[in-house]
């Protein structure tokens, strides 16, 4: 079974790695500092990701823990609507590149 601890952690993890590639790891003359500027748009980047499988995973977690029946299937579908997303935002950052 997949805590929520570790399964969130691994999604903010892969969420701050997307919007770090789709910002500044796709146009071939990019050139990244770690100012206030680039980790307030990483972080509403990431933000931005986590939100729909949040909605999605959060209620229906706390469904299963008042039925007495947890199972990780929230979580995977939580995973699947975030690939879907990051995928979305990974070609848009590809195709909107010089």
């Amino acid at each position: 079974m997949i805590s929520n601890r570790q399964y969130w952690l691994f999604m903010a993890l892969a969420a701050l790695v997307t919007a770090g590639i789709a910002s500044y790891g796709i146009p071939p003359s990019a050139s990244f500092a770690l100012t206030t500027e680039a980790a307030t748009k990483l972080a509403a980047g990431a933000g931005t990701l986590l939100i729909l499988p949040a909605v999605l995973v959060i209620p229906w977690r706390q469904v299963q823990i008042t039925k007495r029946n947890v199972t990780n299937t929230p979580l995977y579908a939580g995973t699947a609507l975030f690939v879907l997303l990051a995928l979305v935002a990974l070609i848009g950052a590809a195709l909107s590149s010089p």
